[in-house]
């Protein structure tokens, strides 16, 4: 039964952001191009959820057993811990990484074309 409803759950979520546009790839890549063609329809929804998601937390706390589940499942504290800290270190270099191949292919064209000039 509970996976049933975790199912509905995440189908409600998931039509949710299929009807705001949030699977297109080209809404997600319009907000992080904050130089170019920047669309804040993303910040709008997040801005909508986080408040829905925070007061459910909050009354979640308050409840001494959940309704459906068996046990509630909210991280109560915050251990910082080597597979945490060697995840965010890992994060860290592969978007730096990344940084950096495509800084390479959008200065090519213009580092070959100094060369080219040089004598």
């Amino acid at each position: 039964m509970t996976q049933m409803v975790a199912l509905l759950i995440g189908a409600v979520f998931s039509g949710g952001l299929y009807l705001a546009g949030m699977t297109n790839p080209s809404k997600i890549l319009n907000f992080l191009d904050i130089a170019g063609t920047w669309d804040p329809s993303l910040m709008f929804v997040m801005g909508g959820g986080i408040p829905v998601a925070a007061i459910s937390f909050f009354i979640l706390k308050k409840c001494e057993k959940p309704l459906i589940f068996d046990e509630i499942q909210v991280p109560m504290h915050g251990v910082i811990d080597q597979p945490l800290v060697i995840g965010s270190v890992l994060l860290a270099l592969a978007g730096a990484f990344r940084v950096f191949v495509r800084a390479q292919r959008l200065l090519l064209p213009y580092w070959n074309l100094r060369l080219s000039f040089r004598i």
